[in-house]
This record gives C-alpha cells, structure tokens and sequence, in this order.
C-alpha cells in the first residue's frame, strides 16, 4: 500500500513536471517568434535572472532545506499546531526579509536608471528587472507551501504550480500581443505577467495548506533552540 502510493505520486509528479518543460518549450517558441534573439528578449532573460536567483536561494535553497525537516520534527514531537505556529513564524520572517529586499532592490534600479550614459538596451533590462523583483517575494512563499504541503504528502499542487508561469507568459503572447503591436509594449507586458504568475503559483495552495492547519496571520519570530 505504502509502496504504491510513493509510485502514484512519483508518478503524478513526473507527468506534471514533463507537461511544465512542454509548456516551457512553448513558451520559449513563442517569445522567439515574437522576439528572436533581438535586444529585446536578451533585455528580459537578463532581468528575469535577478528574481530567479533570489527564488533559488531562498526557496528552493538553503532555507526549505533546513526548515522542512524542522517542520515535519516538530509535528512529529509537539503536534501539528506547534508545527504550524512555526511555520508562521518562519513565513512572517521571510517575507518582511524578501519585502525589505525587493524595496531595496527596486530603490537601486531606480538609481541606476537615472544615469544617462545607459544605453537604451540597459535602461530596458533595469526597467524590467525592477517590474519583476516582486515576483521573489510570491515565488519564493510559493516555494515555501510547496515544501509544507509536500511534508504533508500533497504532490499535486506543488507539482502543478510551477507550471502556471509556463502557461500565463503563453496565455499573454497568445490572447494580449496581438493588441499590442508595439515591441517595448508586449515585453512589458510579459515582465507583468512574470509577477502575475508568481502571485497565481501562492494563491492556489493556500486553500489546500489551510485545509491541513495552516493560519496565514503575522506571527513574530522568536527563537528556538531547535
């Protein structure tokens, strides 16, 4: 029985995961048709590296690493409630730490724009980047739930959520760039639709993280000698 349900979810999680790099395949298709290889798509590729970075290490890094295991130690010691309080805890701290991070990066890109020896190419990549620095904060709470709901041996969601920025940046090039003929227009357009997803890839889980305990109100971080 125990065997067969690791296969099942293995199962579920490889198929969501291949159905996410086609959708990526299309999405990477679809910007090089509207795009090419131009100054453009470099400009977003660049700036989307920023976040990027940021989600690798601060939710899919070091920090679940170390937290998940504590979690799922703590439910198996002090109950579920103790678990979760934690989990507040730790959520709270990390987005004031990511918000605290994104106004300042926003703060310095600002800067940056500001020097008028940029080249229009840069000022487009800063732009960008500064449109989508946002997205860590989501992303990275995203990443987060994912951990929590799979220590709760909930596959499904945190398999398929990855998939919704694949599927917004397609939804975006198919149904929106035909009304925005303007080049610097649509590649915005996409920078936005990064942030939307992000928001998209935490609002799905919370109904299932709520439905195993979880409370989503500020709890102040205190320390633990665990």
């Amino acid at each position: 029985m125990h065997t067969n349900r690791i296969i099942r979810s293995a199962g579920t999680i490889g198929a969501l995961t291949l159905l996410s790099r086609c959708f990526g395949l299309l999405r990477d298709i679809l910007i090089a048709y509207h795009f090419g290889t131009g100054l453009l798509a470099s400009a977003f590729f660049t700036a989307f590296t920023l976040p990027n970075l940021f989600r690798r290490l601060f939710g899919e890094g070091a920090l679940s690493a170390a937290f998940i295991p504590l979690f799922i130690q703590t439910r198996q010691t002090d109950g579920s409630p103790a678990a979760w309080q934690l989990a507040q805890r730790v959520g709270t701290l990390l987005t004031l730490t990511l918000t605290l991070l994104t106004l300042l990066g926003i703060g310095l890109l600002t800067l940056l724009m500001q020097n008028q020896l940029l080249s229009p190419t840069w000022h487009t990549t800063l732009n960008l980047a500064r449109i989508m620095l946002p997205y860590l904060i989501f992303i990275c709470l995203a990443a987060l739930s994912m951990g929590l709901l799979n220590a709760h041996n909930h596959y499904t969601l945190p398999a398929l959520a990855p998939t919704l920025l694949n599927l917004t940046l397609i939804a975006t090039m198919t149904l929106l760039f035909p009304r925005l003929t303007c080049p610097p227009d649509q590649i915005h357009a996409l920078a936005y639709t990064v942030l939307l997803a992000g928001i998209l890839q935490l609002i799905i889980q919370l109904p299932a993280l709520k439905s195993r305990g979880a409370r989503f109100t500020p709890t102040p971080f205190r320390h633990d000698p665990r």
